[in-house]
């Protein structure tokens, strides 16, 4: 029997779309948990100034600001 040579891009093709599927369902898990933790001491209301990134506010309010784009 002969042995059916697999072409090289395809292979890379294969593990192209496991990793991103990887990623994508791990970020879809990890933002699924809407229950990001306030910060102890956030204020009650903020006024957004010129200059704030949705980084600086999130770190202002949550304990983890990697939680940034439930915002």
């Amino acid at each position: 029997m002969s042995r059916r040579k697999i072409n090289p891009n395809y292979r890379l093709r294969i593990a192209s779309v496991a990793v991103v599927a990887t990623l994508v369902l791990g970020s879809l898990n990890a933002f699924s948990q809407s229950n990001s933790p306030l910060a102890d001491n956030h204020p009650n209301e903020y006024t957004v100034q010129v200059g704030d990134t949705l980084w600086d506010i999130a770190a202002k309010f949550l304990k983890d600001p990697w939680y940034w784009p439930e915002i």
